[in-house]
């Protein structure tokens, strides 16, 4: 489950100017600077003021009331707390000065300088309060100028069947942040939306595709609101709330039947796990479920079933009594450990490895694949550990360092090599690289290309067949500017073979981009996502023996995702 929007302000860094070497955080004969929205030039009472935070990088300071104001937000200050809060919407900010630490809609997070009184008037970073009310910022040296935008919403394409005739393929995805399937093995069935007030999610199919789990919100504030796991059949009906507690993380279904795992939390403020673990069966048509971990067990981080749905692998982090551990449960209880890493307790001051996430076994039930978490939440969006785990003698593998995506991890169908994605960075368009690990003999091939990124590895029905993934030019242009357009133009599906021979498999429009593949059903073509702009775009047939691909659904649309990893996922196929 990942609550994500492309820009959001608590990690981009719009570096208004350079530093080096700064020792004062307010700088001598700094020029006259302006504030523009929209075009418009914004008087303000106090000159907006350049500060450097910890690592000397440059920071525009701005009045909270006037900027908050102009962007069309109230603001009020509570002398007794020292509280300035700011309401947009279903926006609420709150700030203290000289406190980083800032709350949006009930969520803390870290300023990179604190706010402050200046002449009796509260002060704080422009990008943070623009980005935190909707705006765009960006500065114009030349000018000594600071240009903030406000987009009207763009109006999303409605869902369309565009190919009439039959394919095989049940198809759930999202459109404006709803629910929609369509029964692509009926000519001519049309798109049904699910859903209605509040964000959607797709969890997946069930193993027999008889059902369709998904997370809905209960606010369409992707930030204040809470995750609750339902599930419907697969033409529509019969929509069931499986808990009435918000999920902790993503759910998961049994590879073998219709049970569904997960965990819930605290449904008031804050995310505080309830530390259980749920099994709820739909075997009979009737939901029924049961705890396999009572409430107030231990924290799980990540699960994922074993190949023969007897078992889970649960993550389970370091804590003041237990270092980090991956166990195995089965559906009676039963516990055994897979891997301890580290030791108990936690550091107030310095970095350790926390958590393993991003559980993902291999076909054969012989490896685990895993990602290895610091407990700095800063240094993970960045990068970390890659290993897989090898159940029988207990030894892990080290694969080098990538983002925590457990879409960025498949086995082979033979469980011979793991295609994953290496590359450090938060951004999702630039230095990533394709890999592949032979676990056998521990052989890791490099598969990326200089100048490329490469995405979401998928392997075709056997290895001697080859491997599916995204990869197009490296960019970020699209960072700190006004998003239109795709973020990697010209992204293709490519297919890399046994020998090593790489080609792309679709072609287009360079000012589109492709995501998503999946092969067809019945293994004759490929599925995926084209996109025509950053946030919407079609579900296309491209059939692997070659020719044009069809487009199949028109109006498909999600949030490109954290630094443009594209998840939450648009789009689940069965």
């Amino acid at each position: 489950m990942t609550k994500s929007k492309l820009w959001l302000w608590t990690v981009i860094a719009i570096f208004f100017l350079a530093g080096d070497g700064l020792s004062s955080p307010v700088l001598a004969d700094q020029p006259v600077i302006t504030v523009t929205i929209n075009g418009q030039r914004i008087e303000l009472p106090e000159p907006p003021r350049i500060r450097s935070d910890e690592s000397n990088y440059l920071w525009l300071i701005v009045p909270v009331r006037e900027i908050s104001n102009a962007l069309g937000a109230s603001v009020t200050w509570d002398p007794a707390t020292n509280v300035a809060t700011v309401i947009k919407d279903n926006q609420t900010i709150k700030l203290k000065p000289d406190d980083r630490e800032v709350w949006e809609n009930g969520h803390q997070f870290e300023l990179a300088t604190s706010p402050q009184i200046i002449n009796n008037r509260l002060q704080v970073s422009l990008n943070f309060l623009a980005s935190a009310l909707g705006g765009r910022a960006r500065w114009d040296q030349a000018a000594s100028m600071a240009q903030i935008t406000i987009s009207q919403p763009i109006q999303l394409p409605k869902p369309e069947r565009i190919e009439t005739a039959a394919f095989d393929a049940r198809v759930a995805f999202t459109s404006d942040g709803h629910l929609w399937l369509v029964d692509g093995r009926q000519a001519e069935s049309i798109p049904i939306r699910l859903t209605g007030a509040g964000l959607v999610e797709i969890v997946g199919w069930s193993s027999n595709g008889e059902w369709l789990a998904y997370l809905q919100s209960d606010s369409s504030d992707e930030y204040a609101s809470k995750q609750y796991l339902w599930v419907v059949k697969a033409d529509g009906t019969d929509a069931i709330q499986l808990d009435e507690r918000p999920v902790y993380i993503t759910p998961s279904w049994s590879p073998t039947e219709n049970l569904l795992a997960y965990t819930t939390q605290d449904p008031q403020e804050g995310y505080i796990p309830d530390g259980n673990l749920k099994i709820s069966s739909l075997k009979t048509g009737v939901a029924a479920t049961t705890a396999l971990w009572p409430q107030n067990s231990e924290i799980i981080e990540s699960l994922a079933w074993a190949p023969d749905g007897k078992s889970l692998a649960i993550s389970l982090p370091r804590n003041e009594k237990q270092p980090l551990r991956i166990d195995q449960v089965t559906l009676k209880g039963d516990h055994t450990n897979l891997l301890t890493l580290g030791e108990a307790g936690k550091m107030e001051n310095g970095s350790y490895t926390r958590v393993a996430t991003g559980l993902k076994w291999s076909p054969n039930g012989r490896y685990l694949a895993y990602y290895l978490k610091p407990n700095s939440a800063s240094i993970s969006a960045d990068g970390v550990a890659i290993q897989v785990l090898n159940i029988a003698q207990k030894k892990s593998i080290d694969l080098g360092g990538g983002l925590a995506y457990v879409q960025w991890f498949d086995w082979a169908p033979d469980s011979s090599q793991l295609g994953y994605i290496v590359g450090g960075g938060r951004e999702a368009t630039i230095q990533k690289r394709l890999h592949i690990v032979d676990v056998e003999t521990g052989q890791i091939t490099d598969c990326g290309q200089t100048g490329q990124v490469d995405t979401q590895p998928r392997w075709l029905s056997t290895p001697a067949n080859g491997i599916l993934f995204c990869r197009g030019t490296e960019t970020l242009g699209w960072e700190g500017q006004e998003q239109a357009g795709v973020l990697v133009p010209g992204q293709r599906i490519w297919h890399r073979t046994a020998d090593g021979k790489e080609l792309a498999v679709t072609s287009g429009p360079v000012d589109t981009a492709d995501y998503a593949p999946c092969l067809s059903p019945d293994g004759q073509g490929l599925l995926f996502l084209r996109l025509t702009d950053y946030n919407c775009g079609s579900l296309y047939y491209q059939p692997m023996a070659g020719g044009p691909p069809k487009e199949l659904i028109r109006g498909v649309s999600g949030e490109p995702g954290y630094y443009g990893n594209y998840y939450p996922e648009w789009i689940n196929i069965y």
